[in-house]
């Protein structure tokens, strides 16, 4: 390592709850943290991969914003698991860097300061680009159904500012770490990988600490108010097709199975978004429970408990990849299912895998609810009606396909009406 990065180094990590420096003895410098990683990271970048295959494959391929938001995810989560499951491996090699040679890390390394700093920016471009195209998703899913917003506005407005607002926060502070004197860290108590230490200036290290706090908030709010729009909307739509079909009296007709179905699938598109974020706080969670206990908590009293949240960690954090696959897949499992009930669980599976996958489309009513001037509620059938028997379980999630009512303007006699299909909902009025 040069001076300056060793300088930064020694004053990161030189000591711990005041000890000196020496062997230490942890889950990151054991073989756990080489071989965790190793095994964990490269299923995580095989499952992204495989999201991005079964993309392509598809019917819709990459000309939904679903699945391009999946995607550009996938494609970020592959460079920090990617990196992660080098684990020790960039690290200064033995006789190189006295100091990294005294934390006694068990794994194999073969790198320098240079390979270093290499894992150490696609670390930190991965997770920002992965964790901020998470967020992104939860504002689509808000989009789609709660305002209901047509694919193909989102697709024209709303997506590329997602991107641009992903891509400019990832290159920034990555380039930022490049240009303002960062230094490889090598921390034993933290990682078994390499780090991130912006040089040996304190006021850099901590304006980016704040600017990084600062947009871990906003992806937070994000997330949370998005959500919350996703339940709101999910359990009023729920609400709205029980009133009509008790009112109706409908019993088992096709309308009313449509309409049934239509409150599965919406509730397992707003299930989704939350499995997302799940998987989300399962790779991160374990990560901050770390440094905030070698912030905070006495080591000398909890080693124990400091060691689990150090095993959790290592099996955790390079997992997302993984998670994010169980979630897509599941959703394209069911959507086949509810289509085709008589398909197995293995077979929708294997489909996902094949070289041109069936094209079934999603359910479309093909019905407008209005809000009638004595309070009721009545259906008005569309004129694409008739192509209510058309499937496909490519492309959207069911998140776009929409149940809403207008309500009635008692005052000037206009009731609005809300249109279902598959594009999204449209709202006309009525004199």
């Amino acid at each position: 390592m040069s001076a300056e990065g060793l300088d930064s180094v020694t004053e990161d990590t030189s000591t711990a709850g005041g000890n000196p420096v020496g062997p230490i003895e942890n889950a990151f410098t054991s073989s756990f943290g080489a071989i965790a990683p190793l095994v964990i990271g490269s299923t995580s970048v095989i499952a992204s991969l495989a999201i991005i295959y079964i993309i392509a494959r598809s019917v819709k391929g990459f000309s939904c914003t679903y699945h391009r938001l999946i995607a550009a995810m996938s494609f970020f989560d592959i460079l920090k698991s990617g990196a992660i499951a080098l684990a020790t491996i960039p690290m200064p090699k033995e006789g190189d860097d006295y100091l990294v040679d005294q934390y006694g890390f068990e794994g194999l390394r073969l790198g320098n300061a240079q390979t270093c700093k290499v894992q150490s920016l696609l670390v930190v471009a991965g997770a920002i680009g992965t964790y901020g195209y998470v967020t992104s998703l939860c504002i689509y899913y808000a989009a789609a159904i709660y305002y209901c917003i047509p694919e193909s506005r989102i697709a024209k407005v709303v997506e590329p500012l997602l991107h641009f607002v992903q891509l400019v926060s990832t290159l920034g502070l990555t380039l930022s770490f490049l240009f303002l004197g960062t230094a490889a860290n090598v921390n034993p108590y933290l990682y078994s990988w390499c780090s991130l230490q912006t040089g040996a200036d304190s006021n850099i290290a901590y304006q980016f600490g704040v600017l990084l706090l600062v947009l871990g908030c906003i992806y937070f709010l994000l997330v949370i108010a998005s959500l919350s729009l996703v339940v709101l909307k999910v359990f009023q739509q729920n609400r709205t097709i029980t009133q009509y079909l008790q009112s109706a009296n409908l019993g088992s007709s096709i309308i009313a199975n449509r309409l049934n179905m239509r409150k599965r699938l919406v509730r397992v598109a707003s299930i989704q978004s939350f499995a997302y974020i799940i998987s989300f706080l399962l790779t991160t969670m374990f990560q901050v429970i770390n440094i905030l206990v070698r912030r905070f908590v006495d080591h000398g009293t909890s080693m124990a408990n400091v060691s689990l949240i150090q095993y959790l960690q290592l099996m955790f954090q390079p997992s997302m990849g993984i998670f994010n696959f169980l979630v897509f897949v599941s959703n394209k499992i069911l959507i086949t299912r509810y289509t085709s009930p008589d398909v197995s669980i293995c077979e929708a599976f294997g489909r996902l895998f094949a070289y041109q996958q069936s094209a079934i489309n999603e359910v479309i009513t093909g019905i407008n609810f209005s809000r009638a001037q004595d309070g009721g509620i009545e259906p008005v059938w569309s004129e694409d009606f008739e192509s209510w028997d058309e499937f496909e379980s490519d492309g959207l999630p069911f998140s776009t396909f929409n149940v809403t009512i207008g309500r009635a303007n008692n005052v000037s006699g206009v009731s609005s009406t809300t249109s279902i299909s598959r594009r999204g909902v449209s709202s006309t009025a009525e004199d």
